[in-house]
């Protein structure tokens, strides 16, 4: 069996296992789950279903349900009210960056989430219905997310209502794949201070239309399962810490950080014992530890080591530290910290969540749910599990990047100083990417750096601002490399002007400006001598921007790299007919005067692209 085959094959039994086991613990007390990951089959079908649930559209109401989803597609549909036609009275889908509510057969998209939705995580979502101003509003988890008003129409009584799915005859493909639970509708709005409740878990109060536990659902090819209440409830995981195999201190150091942990220092003796005491009984391999302290750019001067800072008063073991030059990196011991040399071999405590979160950029992918990936660790096994249908993993010898629905691998990872395929690493196709063929080597970036920040190469994250500002910030040096600020289309034409601004007719305007530096007059040769200095603006919106910042001088674009199109003045009365030439004295700057429209797919970094400047 493959790794992948027996990956699925495990969750499946632990899945299966869990429901059993839920079942029978939990057939007095608990709250009844379905588990519809069987919709993982387009046809499938697999959820819950009301026959006359009794909603009215001409009524306030509030209609709330939990989700976590395992998987997600473009279209993931949790409920769905129905009156007989294909347009739904009420709808909710879920997308990692957004939800999607349908209400009287009309579709709005909510604002965005902060944060984007994450996997294994439960979410409680109300719907509100206020019929007197016709206003649906969106809360998720107790929060507002989002509110429109929609057209009056003639109020309709439910037919059906579905949990988990929609019928796969309409659309195939859509339904929920996850877990779905509690779903209660009211024939009134709850008020912000119920739903925050709700949300929070401090209250647990049914609906009086439809109640989740009393309703009479039909289920089908669903795995249902009962939970303890306190299961669904949300709370911010603590920050714990994974002990990693033992490796030198840059390359535990680099993997900590890139994976968004930062190497552990305990602040006091106690501390440094119950850490490793902790660690003996869940790695008995490891008996060394590194800390996060370095003193290796100035002898006795210690500092963290990920963001350089003094570490000010340690909890120095008896005699620590004792290796001046030659140990510039600290360890731990069970009797406090000690110095120890860089190179030796040590296990990593890493303080870090449970799951992390990241994001695969460069490869084209439009949709976001196929750019998201939760990394989950076992011991000293990595596993990047996709939002929708990739997975990254190693299967022993490789790091593999593939299709876990189709089965069909993607690119493998060229071997790197360190194999991890976090930061930014070259990967080789087996399978066309970005209109690449099998057999090319293509960058992607697999990163926790969050919107506003910049990914450098070894996977540790900066202020986007400090991208290309003529400064290092990472320690590698990456944030200043490739800053080419201007990407030309394969059809574009240096001879041929850009069309005038929001597509208006006539000619491009370009706004020219004369400085005159000095003037001489030749009077035997009756000539006139002028100099002076020509600066030429216009809208160019045919190329791609990226890495603009607001100083107008740090946006210089560079002549020997990108060929652009220029205004071209000619002097008739000049002595040879002259013109404007572009030469190493040329200048060329873009002002940026809009703002970032997001980040290219294709690109292996953020900073997203900008609609069309002013040059």
């Amino acid at each position: 069996m493959s790794w992948t085959a027996r990956y699925a094959a495990e969750m499946s039994r632990l899945i299966l296992v869990a429901g059993i086991l839920g079942f029978f613990a939990g057939a007095v007390h608990g709250v009844r789950v379905l588990n519809c990951v069987a919709n993982s089959d387009p046809m499938a079908g697999a959820g819950a279903r009301l026959v006359s649930p009794g909603m009215y559209t001409g009524t306030d109401f509030t209609a709330c349900i939990k989700f976590q989803f395992k998987r997600l597609t473009r279209t993931n549909v949790v409920m769905r009210i129905d009156s007989g036609i294909i347009r739904p009275l009420l709808q909710l889908e879920v997308r990692v960056e957004t939800l999607r509510v349908a209400f009287a057969y009309q579709f709005r998209f909510l604002p965005v989430l902060d944060p984007w939705l994450r996997p294994h995580r439960w979410y409680l979502t109300c719907i509100t219905h206020n019929n007197k101003d016709n206003l649906i509003t969106a809360y998720l988890d107790g929060k507002t997310v989002g509110e429109v008003e929609l057209t009056k129409t003639d109020p309709k009584w439910a037919s059906e209502l579905t949990v988990g799915y929609m019928d796969p005859s309409w659309y195939p493909g859509i339904s929920f794949i996850g877990n779905v639970t509690q779903f209660n509708l009211w024939n009134r709005t709850l008020t912000f201070e119920e739903l925050l409740a709700l949300g929070k878990c401090q209250e647990a109060q049914e609906g009086n239309v439809i109640a989740w536990s009393r309703a009479e659902w039909e289920v089908n090819k669903v795995i249902e399962y009962n939970v303890d209440p306190q299961y669904l409830c949300y709370r911010d995981p603590p920050l714990t810490f994974q002990v990693f195999k033992a490796m030198g201190y840059s390359e535990g150091s680099y993997l900590c950080k890139a994976i968004g942990g930062v190497l552990r220092t305990p602040p006091t003796i106690d501390e440094v014992a119950r850490t490793y005491l902790m660690t003996q009984e869940s790695r008995p391999d490891c008996p060394l530890l590194w800390a996060g302290v370095t003193d290796r750019d100035l002898e006795g001067n210690w500092t963290f080591s990920h963001n350089g800072m003094p570490a000010g008063d340690l909890p120095w073991a008896f005699d620590e530290p004792n290796g001046i030059i030659y140990e510039n990196c600290g360890g731990m011991d069970v009797d406090g910290l000690i110095d120890d040399g860089c190179t030796s071999k040590r296990c990593v405590p890493c303080n870090v969540a449970d799951e992390v979160s990241f994001t695969l950029r460069g490869s084209c992918e439009e949709f976001a749910h196929n750019t998201n990936y939760m990394m989950k660790t076992e011991k000293d096994n990595r596993v990047f599990i996709g939002y929708g249908d990739f997975l990254i993993y190693h299967n022993g010898s490789r790091w593999l990047w593939m299709n876990n629905v189709t089965n069909a691998f993607i690119a493998e990872m060229v071997p790197a100083h360190y194999d991890y395929p976090v930061g930014r690493q070259q990967w080789l196709l087996h399978y066309p990417v970005c209109g690449e063929k099998p057999g090319t080597i293509r960058t992607f970036l697999l990163t926790v750096c969050e919107d506003g920040q910049f990914t450098c190469d070894d996977g540790t994250c900066v202020a986007l601002y400090q991208r290309c500002n003529l400064q290092y910030d990472c320690q590698d040096n990456s944030d200043e490399a490739q800053c080419r600020m201007i990407r030309l289309p394969l059809d574009y034409k240096s001879t041929t002007a850009p069309r005038p601004e929001n597509g208006d007719a006539g000619p491009l305007r370009v706004k020219t400006e004369v400085t005159l530096e000095n003037i001489q007059v030749d009077t035997p040769n009756m000539v006139l001598k002028v100099g002076f200095n020509f600066s030429f603006s216009w809208m160019e919106s045919r190329v791609v921007y990226i890495n603009l910042k607001a100083d107008l001088g740090l946006n210089q674009v560079d002549s020997n790299q990108t060929v652009l199109w220029y205004p071209q003045v000619t002097f008739t009365n000049s002595v040879e007919n002259e013109i404007t030439v572009i030469d190493k004295h040329t200048r060329t700057n873009v002002l940026r005067h809009t703002r970032n429209i997001g980040s290219d797919p294709s690109l292996a970094q953020e900073g997203g692209h900008i609609s069309p400047q002013i040059i």
